[in-house]
């Protein structure tokens, strides 16, 4: 393994990997509530704004995934390039 080159950034990455998926996921959750309270309390605006943050709640969930894949993909890397 060179050891002059800095892994510190792909450690990182796994990490923000999972606070965005959690992130991502509380953001769905808070979305499908007032998504319900809009329909509840028959106000549409609030309804749609409850969908819109469903839908950023998943891509931040996504992205998350992403992250992840890719600091895995970095490990598996330099795994091969140990042996």
């Amino acid at each position: 393994m060179n050891d002059d080159y800095n892994t510190d950034h792909d450690d990182d990455l796994g990490a923000k990997g999972d606070e965005n998926q959690a992130k991502g996921n509380m953001r769905d959750a808070a979305g499908k509530i007032q998504e319900g309270f809009g329909k509840l309390t028959g106000q549409d605006d609030v309804e749609r704004k409850g969908r819109e943050k469903q839908m950023e709640g998943k891509a931040q969930n996504l992205g998350g995934r992403v992250q992840k894949g890719a600091d895995d993909m970095v490990d598996d890397l330099k795994d091969d390039s140990d042996e």
